[in-house]
């Protein structure tokens, strides 16, 4: 389980298992964000830490704006984590902490989604999506099941989407994959 929660880890776990095309591609790593040759970057891109939760995300929309005293600070910080030693989550323990630049992506509406799926005996049950992640303060995660219903649930620490969210276009096959990789689980280790 530390292979899957290392962010550039599970990238090749995933890619053995499903294929290349369906992994965002990685235009850099780096042990320290001093490293970072911003120059390199493209104008839109993602940074995020390896060794935890969502909160060490940036999303860099417009480089000209980017302010990377802040941003090399800030990721720092991330890399310094521990959440096993916060939350016990085990899988976390040995993490090697790193930062990653990612290929910005986005809908064909210019939104930024992000979708987890809740597999269950390899069997996807539920998803969550979130929007904003990068300013905590403006996110929203909302529950939904198979067929875009809301859950009678909610996380407590987000906002919850105001109204229905429409499923991507490529939602069955979203489906498709993650039941695919949860079955994969079961067999990996």
């Amino acid at each position: 389980y530390t292979t899957l929660v290392d962010k550039y880890a599970v990238k090749k776990w995933v890619a053995d298992k499903i294929g290349e095309e369906h992994i965002i591609p990685t235009l850099g790593a780096w042990k320290n964000a001093k490293e970072i040759d911003f120059d390199k970057l493209p104008d839109q891109f993602v940074l995020k830490t390896t060794n935890g939760g969502g909160g060490d995300v940036v999303i860099c929309k417009d480089k000209s704006c980017l302010d990377k005293e802040v941003v090399i600070k800030h990721l720092n910080q991330g890399l310094k984590k521990k959440i096993y030693n916060r939350y016990r989550e085990w899988p976390y323990k040995n993490v090697t902490p790193r930062i990653i630049a990612e290929k910005y992506v986005e809908d064909e509406n210019g939104k930024l989604y992000d979708y987890k799926f809740f597999c269950f005996n390899g069997e996807p049950k539920f998803i969550y999506i979130s929007s904003g992640l990068e300013d905590h303060n403006n996110a929203y995660i909302s529950f939904f099941d198979l067929d875009g219903n809301r859950m009678p649930f909610r996380r407590s620490d987000y906002r919850d989407f105001p109204g229905n969210v429409a499923m991507p276009k490529h939602f069955e096959k979203m489906k498709e994959i993650a039941g695919l990789l949860a079955k994969k689980i079961g067999n990996c280790f």
